[in-house]
């Protein structure tokens, strides 16, 4: 008996949906003990030793932390177009409202609910500054492909 054929569009659209759950996973192993302030810390100070770089420790403070909430935006960026191109199927760079729209509200949805999970860690805790900061990620995302979209000039659908 031949084995059964997937439509070519299938095959990618389950590519990008495995890419989407990848990416969701990493992002909770980041919000396990393993990354708390003190141990991303301790590898920052082991970075700017091995560069020879001496920071005070309130200039260090500022850079960690900034990396650390840079990492939320960055993170949720990416989760945004992900699910984007999962959603939207082809046509990645084509404004589609509906998708984007739905995309955010699942970026949000799963912030929230990765901050719940904080509650039960170790060494961790919620924050709804980091939903905010992990909105703010997706939102960036979405603008940046709305940006890219316009400049393209790719017709607008609703």
């Amino acid at each position: 008996m031949p084995r059964a054929q997937f439509p070519l569009a299938l095959k990618h659209s389950y590519f990008w949906w495995a890419l989407s759950l990848l990416w969701s996973v990493k992002i909770f192993w980041f919000s396990t003990g393993t990354f708390r302030g003190a141990a991303t810390g301790r590898v920052l100070r082991s970075v700017l030793a091995a560069l020879n770089i001496v920071l005070s420790e309130g200039t260090f403070r500022l850079v960690h932390q900034a990396l650390r909430k840079g990492a939320h935006v960055a993170e949720y960026a990416v989760l945004f177009l992900l699910l984007y191109r999962s959603i939207g199927g082809s046509g990645f760079l084509r404004w589609k409202p509906k998708t984007a729209a739905l995309a955010a509200a699942v970026c949000v949805a799963y912030s929230l609910t990765d901050e719940l999970h904080q509650v039960f860690v170790r060494g961790r805790g919620p924050s709804l500054a980091d939903c905010a900061l992990d909105a703010a990620g997706g939102l960036a995302a979405l603008v940046i492909l709305r940006t890219i979209s316009k400049h393209r000039g790719r017709t607008i659908e609703s």
